[in-house]
């Protein structure tokens, strides 16, 4: 069978083997022109049946991004020297070293101390993590998406284990200029202050600077209700001097 959609044909071609009791087809693509797809979810919710299934099926190349990490920590890659600096001043006092003897990390003892220092485990993350370890724009598409009145960008809990501000630094890092941020989302590593309807105007102010600076804009802001109304006119006010659009769920 062939498709055909603008300058793009795929070709679907019937293999006579069988896998596990289902024909196998495989896709063909005799342009350029690639398929990306981005697979995302929690624990246990089917990620890797999923990656199986386009494999199996369709000969699909995967790129898994825990493998890609632990790549990047091995001696010589990007994010070595940069964790073997942070931890410098622990390796020495631990009883139970962080490197093995061929010089890789021990990521059982790694686990151990970062889990148990939240500092230390932002700091790691910082380093290990995209896009702050990514080479290259990971949003080429945008411009063609804004062709058709489409806006892409990011909803703040993407990032709920850094700042506001930091997710604001993350999104202008990935290519994209809009942002959903979060009720209760802590501002800055800096102040326990987090968004809130009631929240000082400096803190208003600062973070309107911040996506002014950042060339990130924010159009709309995630607010969970229980229903009852309390504190409504509270958040429409608040939703009205920061123009932003309220985000919620039914009740």
């Amino acid at each position: 069978m062939r498709e055909t959609a603008g300058t793009r044909r795929i070709e679907k071609q019937e293999e006579p083997a069988y896998a596990g009791g289902r024909k196998r087809r495989r896709i063909r693509n005799d342009f350029e022109e690639t398929m990306i797809l981005g697979i995302t979810g929690g624990v246990g919710t089917g990620k890797s049946t999923v990656l199986q299934y386009l494999q199996d099926q369709y000969g699909a190349f995967l790129i898994r991004l825990d493998d890609v990490a632990r790549e990047l920590q091995q001696p010589g890659e990007a994010c070595y020297a940069p964790m073997l600096e942070l931890f410098r001043s622990r390796l020495a006092g631990e009883q139970e070293p962080l490197l093995h003897s061929d010089g890789t990390f021990d990521r059982s003892a790694i686990a151990g101390m970062v889990y148990a220092d939240e500092d230390l485990l932002h700091a790691l993350n910082r380093i290990v993590q995209p896009p702050y370890n990514s080479y290259g724009r990971l949003a080429d598409g945008c411009s063609n998406a804004e062709l058709l009145g489409w806006k892409v960008g990011v909803q703040f809990y993407t990032f709920n284990k850094y700042t506001f501000f930091e997710g604001i630094d993350l999104t202008r890092a990935l290519g994209l200029h809009y942002i959903e941020a979060n009720m209760g989302a802590r501002i800055t590593a800096d102040s326990d202050q987090r968004i809130s309807a009631n929240m000082p105007q400096e803190w208003k102010d600062k973070i309107r600077r911040k996506l002014v600076e950042s060339g990130v804009e924010c159009l709309s802001f995630y607010c969970g209700m229980n229903g009852s109304g309390e504190g409504f006119e509270d958040i429409v006010k608040f939703a009205k001097e920061m123009g932003w659009m309220i985000v919620t769920d039914p009740k």
